[in-house]
């Protein structure tokens, strides 16, 4: 067996054990009002085990993504995201990534995300919603369906990295997202320039 055969076999085989065993953790980063300072959320970032392979959320969801469990591991980080906020007593709103092939999946399962507030004693208002640029968006109109169910339940939207990746413009237009989150790549010196 050469090499990168044996890195996908064990990188395979750390996801499951990742899987099965809950073992993602979630840290914290403050969104923050620039006009009054105020922190106005926090995004929950997903992290695997210390010191594995995938201890890296890009290393994390490549792989879940080429094993097909890309929507396993997103139920289990927004679980364990939302559990960590409560044992942290965020107050503020949540932001919680969802990669847009997770709602398309046939296998999705709506009301898992209100089940798991629910028992955490948490509300749809509390949660936004942020669309990553992992992957694209094929049919905005079934998308924006989903999204417009999330929406009616009190959830809400976020667009994350805008203008790199697939987060396009026409993302914006379509979704009309409560939140935009700019790219660092456009304002990287936006004082200077």
């Amino acid at each position: 067996m050469n090499q990168s055969l044996r890195d996908a076999s064990a990188a395979s085989a750390e996801l499951q054990h990742i899987l099965a065993t809950r073992a993602v953790s979630t840290r914290f980063q403050p969104i923050v009002n620039l006009r009054t300072g105020c922190t106005l959320g926090y995004e929950a970032l997903s992290r695997g085990p210390e010191g594995s392979a995938l201890f890296s959320p890009t290393e994390l969801f490549e792989q879940a993504e080429a094993s097909g469990q890309l929507m396993t591991l997103e139920h289990l980080c927004r679980e364990t995201a939302i559990a960590s906020a409560v044992q942290y007593a965020i107050q503020d709103h949540l932001f919680l990534n969802i990669t847009p092939t997770v709602i398309e999946d046939p296998a999705f399962q709506t009301g898992l995300t209100q089940k798991v507030l629910a028992e955490h004693g948490l509300t749809p208002q509390q949660i936004i919603l942020e669309i990553t640029e992992r992957s694209a968006i094929y049919n905005f109109n079934a998308f924006r369906r989903s999204i417009d169910h999330y929406r009616r339940q009190g959830f809400g939207i976020a667009i994350d990295d805008a203008g790199a990746g697939y987060s396009s413009l026409q993302a914006i237009a379509e979704l009309n997202p409560d939140y935009i989150k700019i790219d660092r790549s456009l304002i990287a010196g936006v004082d200077q320039s």
